[in-house]
């Protein structure tokens, strides 16, 4: 059984159960709609009451809902392909919002749900003004496949995100002989991949791409989003360092670059300050003689996160039997 979480707006039960609420005004019951995001409710066999419909489980709080307090019983009435839906919460020994305040914005411990602002600046300038005006509380948003989960499950309490898909610094992908590579933050990995004019100069960026999710994950993840949720795990950090990238920052002061293996700071930590935003990673053309790649090590074979990872860039002199540099980035240890 999955419990929704973070779905939005109740919905009000059909007709007939409507009326049983009524009914029953003492014991409300809320519908969550089915989010993208679920977790697993464990349906402890004792806990299961006897008779009816559909199955009935106890759900403790807060595991599920960090808001919530105590406990909760389940209603699920019917089962499909051995999950039971929809789910019906009935409040029993915990505190529990009006319904009229689930979309309200202000932050408090008994909010389950809260309006999130959304922006969609064209420019650099204007997503700098948005980010340093909610001082802390604003993020990019760029695939959102790392930030939109974390916001969901609590992690993140944020006021706005800032779509900057649209800001034309944050798109560019484009090579030069003298200049080298510039990858646009908000890039997507599989728009670097298939540009087989630049992705043949990068093969360990193009190794790293490849292993970030699935294919549907890797339409919508950029290497600036997986830069920026700086993860040990990441599978595109390591990558980034041995191609020698330096990372394009801009701010309310201006930009500046910084060395990519200088940018994450800590789990989930990063050198960008308030109001400012990655804005591309820029690599030198690989030199002659050189060769890069990107392996990692899992538990299962597809889909897993790195228990370690590593990305290699080597040159190698003009015979091709000794190495003259080499550059490797470890990442998850």
């Amino acid at each position: 059984m999955f419990l929704p979480v973070g779905g939005g707006q109740p919905r009000p039960r059909p007709s007939a159960a409507s009326s049983a609420l009524k009914n029953r005004a003492e014991r409300p019951h809320y519908s969550f709609p089915i989010a993208a995001i679920a977790r697993t409710v464990e349906a402890n066999p004792e806990n299961r009451s006897p008779g009816g419909s559909g199955s009935r489980f106890r759900v403790d709080f807060p595991r599920f809902f960090p808001n919530m307090r105590g406990s909760a019983h389940a209603s699920a009435p019917r089962v499909l392909d051995g999950v039971e839906w929809p789910l019906r919460v009935e409040p029993r020994e915990f505190q529990l919002v009006d319904p009229d305040d689930f979309t309200s914005n202000t932050r408090g411990e008994d909010n389950i749900v809260k309006a999130l602002g959304y922006a969609r600046p064209e420019t650099l300038e204007e997503a700098v003004a948005l980010l340093a005006e909610h001082d802390g509380r604003a993020r990019p948003l760029a695939g959102g496949t790392d930030i939109i989960v974390q916001v969901r499950e609590g992690h993140r309490d944020l006021d706005l995100m800032v779509d900057v898909k649209r800001i034309p610094q944050l798109r560019q992908l484009t090579h030069d002989e003298e200049e080298g590579l510039v990858l646009g933050a908000a890039v997507p990995c599989c728009e670097f991949y298939e540009h087989s004019g630049i992705a043949s100069l990068y093969p360990g960026l193009v190794a790293a791409a490849e292993l970030v999710g699935g294919t549907a994950i890797q339409s919508r993840a950029s290497f600036g989003g997986n830069l920026c949720n700086s993860s040990p795990a990441a599978d595109t950090i390591p990558a980034l360092i041995a191609h020698e990238a330096r990372c394009v920052i801009a701010g309310p002061g201006g930009q500046r670059e910084v060395p990519v293996e200088n940018f994450c700071t800590s789990p989930g930590r990063n050198v960008l300050g308030p109001g400012e935003l990655l804005v591309s990673m820029r690599m030198p053309t690989p030199r002659p003689n050189s060769g890069a790649h990107y392996l990692r090590f899992i538990p299962r074979n597809e889909m897993d996160i790195a228990v370690v990872g590593a990305g290699s860039a080597v040159v190698l002199n003009d015979a091709g039997d000794s190495f003259v540099s080499g550059r490797v980035g470890l990442g998850a240890v």
